[in-house]
């Protein structure tokens, strides 16, 4: 004689992986949407491009190469840093971006063509 609670575990087991799959899932869609989010202007899309060919770049290296004034990048910069698009790295006065994320190294070139 079959005993019912068994199959109904194996049943739930089944579920819950894929619930845990579904919400990794989800996780990564909600992700690679903020990430498209915040790179949806063009100086961040820039700045993430010049990051990702010079590797690691300071707010006045950025505001040279881009022409920007420096509030502008720092203004982008934080708001990169915010939603963790870049990391950053302390040196001694100085704050020095990089793309670190692969998902975003990802995003950008797919964008970037």
């Amino acid at each position: 004689m079959r005993k019912y609670p068994k199959k109904r575990m194996r049943r739930k087991k089944m579920t819950n992986v894929f619930y845990m799959e579904l919400n990794d899932l989800n996780y990564e869609l909600e992700r690679s949407a903020e990430i498209l989010r915040v790179l949806a202007h063009p100086f961040r899309l820039q700045i993430v491009h010049q990051l990702l060919e010079k590797n690691a770049l300071n707010v006045t290296e950025l505001q040279k190469i881009l022409k920007l004034p420096q509030s502008t990048v720092s203004q982008h910069l934080h708001k990169m840093r915010n939603h963790k698009v870049l990391s950053h790295e302390r040196k001694g006065t100085e704050v020095f971006y990089r793309v670190d994320d692969k998902q975003v190294k990802q995003t950008v070139h797919i964008l970037m063509g």
